[in-house]
């Protein structure tokens, strides 16, 4: 059986600032970017500063239930003023410091993450660039079981590191799989 992820497509380069890609993905990511290139609303954001998507839509392992997550890099008050002809939005503190903004565009909710914090450094950016390499790493069995985590209601890196029979908190040792060698996170997971 073929999965949402194995369908998926995604930056090779792990540039979560393009969206193109998903133009040419499963029909969720194919959705995800109708919805903002075709209202307009991904091209507003770029204009207010650096974003990113850095949902799990983007390397295919989106359920039902998942939203658009946008990482920002500039001011609250820039983004805000790009929402306003979009939707009605609701605005919170994250615990790391980042502005976080929530809505929805079509039938998919939102949350932009504004941070002053380099993209690149963001703990989300970080997260999918390394569940897009296990992915890579491991093929579509490993995406099917993570899929099926998911769906079970646990969040992407929390569904790796089960997987992966990672220990402490799921995001924090999915970090520290950043500077593994191919070899080594390959020994992690047996089919």
């Amino acid at each position: 059986m073929t999965t949402a992820a194995f369908a998926a497509v995604y930056p090779k380069d792990a540039n979560w600032r393009r969206i193109d890609y998903l133009a040419g993905g499963n029909a969720r990511q194919r959705s995800a970017f109708a919805a903002l290139s075709d209202s307009g609303l991904w091209s507003r954001l770029q204009a207010c500063g650096d974003c990113a998507l850095v949902s799990t839509v983007t390397i295919g392992l989106d359920v039902a239930s998942s939203d658009l997550d946008i990482l920002c890099h500039g001011d609250p008050a820039s983004f805000a003023a790009a929402l306003d002809p979009f939707f009605i939005y609701q605005s919170h503190r994250h615990p790391s410091g980042a502005t976080v903004l929530r809505g929805a565009l079509a039938h998919w909710p939102i949350e932009l993450f504004i941070t002053q914090t380099p993209l690149e450094q963001c703990h989300s950016w970080r997260h999918l660039a390394i569940m897009a390499r296990l992915l890579t790493l491991f093929g579509c069995r490993f995406s099917e079981q993570i899929t099926a985590l998911r769906r079970q209601g646990l969040k992407g890196e929390a569904a790796m590191a089960h997987t992966l029979a990672l220990d402490g908190d799921p995001y924090a040792a999915l970090l520290t799989l950043e500077h593994r060698t191919d070899a080594d996170l390959l020994a992690l997971w047996t089919p």
